[in-house]
């Protein structure tokens, strides 16, 4: 059925060119078509530039060629083991696969995510020449990530580190509670350990910023979180 609605609208435009070759009009050609001229010159300039090809003639896909929520090659592949396996459709998997442990890293929606203003994170001071101040700065890569999650990502002012004070104190944290007098013998016990400290900072270590509370029995005296058992790490 497509190809035959393709090959019909190929032979319309067809004669499109034909009807202005015998009147000698392209206007009087446009007008028994119901057509615009800057139509019917869109394609005839297309149809000209392909050396006469009348596929050239058939509507393009206007589909993307990249999305940014696309899921990576691996996920892809997951999913659709899981499909195969269950026959599910996409509500049925995704009920499946939240109750098999795919979740979020967070409880809720991440609006924005402010940082400083280091290359790790923006391009505004290293991404062009300093001798170019016109030169439009590209993106950086941890900004289109969060563009493509729909989080905003803010940096603070230059030479302003006490902006991210929070930040900064936790990174002091680690280094006082975590990495000093800690050896590791390999990335994968770091890691290990690391959760393991990330979990005790948030449920049972007392944070002084929180009169005493640790972070999770602060973010259950927000109404939508009273029930929140732990915080996915």
């Amino acid at each position: 059925m497509a190809h035959l609605i393709r090959e019909q609208v190929i032979r319309q435009r067809l004669n499109w060119f034909r009807k202005a070759q015998e009147l000698g009009s392209i206007t009087d050609a446009c007008v028994f078509f119901g057509i615009s001229r800057k139509t019917y010159y869109k394609w005839r300039t297309r149809y000209v530039a392909s050396q006469g090809d009348r596929l050239s003639l058939a509507d393009r896909s206007r589909r993307p060629h990249t999305h940014p929520r696309q899921v990576g090659t691996r996920m892809a592949r997951r999913l659709r083991r899981w499909r195969r396996r269950t026959g599910y459709g996409p509500r049925r998997l995704r009920w499946h696969l939240l109750r098999t442990g795919l979740r979020g890293a967070f409880p809720f929606q991440i609006a924005m995510v402010q940082t400083d203003n280091d290359a790790t994170f923006t391009n505004w001071y290293t991404g062009a020449p300093k001798t170019a101040p016109d030169t439009a700065v590209r993106l950086h890569p941890f900004t289109l990530a969060c563009e493509a999650a729909g989080i905003r990502h803010r940096t603070i002012r230059p030479r302003s580190p006490h902006l991210n004070g929070k930040v900064e104190r936790s990174h002091r944290i680690d280094e006082e509670e975590f990495y000093r007098g800690r050896r590791c013998r390999s990335v994968a016990e770091l890691r290990t350990r690391h959760r393991r400290f990330n979990q005790f900072y948030n449920t049972a270590r007392p944070h002084g910023g929180h009169n005493g509370l640790t972070p999770l029995e602060r973010l259950r005296q927000y109404a939508p979180y009273r029930g929140l058992r732990r915080l996915a790490l």
